[in-house]
Order: C-alpha cells, then structure tokens, then sequence
C-alpha cells in the first residue's frame, strides 16, 4: 500500500500540472507578500477634532501672513501647514480640515492630481472654487464636523495603496457615517534635492463618490 501511495505522490509531483499550480501558487504568495509589505500602516483613533481643526487654522493664518510678506514658502515655514504629507493619518486629517476650513488653496495638495483632475477639471476653470465649496459644504454638513476616527484599513491588490475606514462623527448627528478612502503612496521629486524623490501619500477617492455616500447614508 505504502508503494503504491509512493508511486502515486511521485507521479503527481512529475505531472505538468502539479508543476504548473506549483509555480501559480508561489507568484500568486509572492504578489501577496509584496502588497502587504508596500501597504503604508494607518494608526487607528481620532486624528481630527475642534482642537485640531483650530490648531490647523491657526497654521494656515499664520502661513498666510507669511506668504503675504514676501517670505518664500519652502524656506521660512517648512514645519507650517503646507508640509509634506509624511503618514496616511497626516493626509486624512488635512483633507477633512481643508474641506472644514473652507481651503480651495490648499485642498488640491492632498488629493491626488489625476483624481484632482477627474473631480473638478470638467468644470469650467471660472467655476472650479465655487464647485469645490459646495463639495467642501456636502462633505462637512455645512461645517458641522466634530470629528474623524480611523475605524481599520482594508487590503487592496495595488502596491504602495490602502483603503481607509474612517467614521465622520458631526454635532447635529449621534451616530457618525462610515465612510473610506483610498489613500495612496506616490513619489515626488524633493525640490531640496535635485534628483532626490519622497514618498508622499494623496487620497486618491473621488470627492462625489464620498459626497454620495455620505447622502445616501443619511437619508437611510
């Protein structure tokens, strides 16, 4: 019995088609390790509230007062508002806060470009501020945000990208909407360096598919 379940098993691993899946299934578990290795990490909790929001209007008045004078941006306020976005949470909190704050400026530096373009471009370039204010009002409910809280990332088959899970909690509402965002990881030539490139993460969700979301939770 022994020898015949031998012959069997080495006939099996001599198959083609044994070689074959053994070869699929080492790609498919390769594919895998380097997604799950490429996804950025995301710490859950709140990463935005009143504080924040204030503390990130305090950053913006005080980068435009800079601005206003003179000062190159790059040079004089590196640690202001318009930093890098250097984590996922970093580029959730800007987003909801630029929206908040009513900042058509600054908004367009967390969102990816082709998204950026796909969102707002058809519009025609007289009437893309006043479209994005009423995105910025549908997202926020008229300004009424209280706060943001990462929930869990869920794993999408594309490198350098995650889909965040995030509640938007307001102060005319108990329950929050879960909403998520695909957030993605992309390089940027550093303007210090020349030559030099820097991992910087965009939310890369169109803004109406979250507007439509948003709407048609509440109305449920």
């Amino acid at each position: 019995m022994k020898e015949i379940l031998g012959e069997i098993i080495k006939k099996c691993i001599n198959s083609i088609w044994f070689k074959v899946i053994l070869v699929v299934l080492i790609i498919l578990m390769s594919g895998v390790l380097y997604i799950t290795i490429k996804t950025p990490n995301v710490k859950k909790g709140t990463v935005l509230d009143d504080n924040k929001i204030q503390s990130i209007q305090k950053k913006i008045n005080d980068f435009y007062s800079i601005e206003s004078e003179g000062i190159p941006k790059e040079t004089e306020a590196p640690n202001k508002v318009n930093k890098r976005n250097g984590a996922v949470e970093e580029v959730i909190l800007k987003y909801f806060s630029f929206a908040q704050l009513n900042e058509i400026e600054l908004f367009p530096s967390v969102v990816s470009y082709g998204r950026f373009q796909s969102d707002f471009f058809k519009f025609e370039f007289d009437q893309r501020d006043a479209e994005m204010v009423k995105a910025f009002n549908k997202i926020t409910r008229n300004h009424q945000f209280k706060s943001v809280k990462v929930i869990r990332t869920l794993w999408v088959m594309k490198a350098d990208s995650t889909r965040v899970v995030v509640d938007l909690h307001y102060k005319d509402r108990k329950k929050p909407f879960r909403v998520n965002l695909l957030i993605k990881k992309i390089k940027q030539s550093d303007g210090h360096s020349k030559g030099k490139e820097t991992d910087m993460y965009f939310v890369d969700t169109s803004i109406w598919e979250l507007i439509e979301n948003i709407e048609h939770k509440e109305g449920n």
